[in-house]
């Protein structure tokens, strides 16, 4: 696997009243085998756990980030992740879902260097 001077991918992912679902979304970031990637979490005023549950996986890892600010809808939300971001690509991940097998990464990033995207 290829080393990165900054993540290859930045995972954003916009964050509201999704505390029943958030870990599984951040669970299945974690099960993929390609890692060069980080997580930026934004928090949009969620007023359930989270961001407090974001916030925890981020003092577990260090390749993921997690912001909060006032609501302003997803539109806001995913831009304040891309000025945050710092990888070179970025993936937008919906924090109700999740990647449904550990080589979502891998396929992605195998795709974008054979076409030369």
């Amino acid at each position: 696997m290829e080393t990165y001077k900054f993540p290859f991918f930045s995972i954003i992912i916009p964050v509201y009243q999704v505390e029943k679902y958030i870990d599984k979304c951040l669970t299945s970031i974690l099960e993929q085998k390609f890692t060069s990637y980080e997580v930026i979490c934004v928090d949009d005023g969620s007023k359930d756990n989270s961001g407090i549950i974001c916030d925890e996986y981020a003092g577990k890892y260090p390749f993921i980030r997690s912001y909060h600010k006032a609501n302003e809808g997803l539109g806001f939300t995913r831009n304040f992740g891309m000025e945050k971001a710092q990888g070179e690509y970025l993936f937008f991940i919906d924090s109700d879902d999740f990647l449904p097998n550990a080589s979502c990464l891998t396929s992605i990033h195998e795709c974008i260097i054979q076409k030369h995207a």
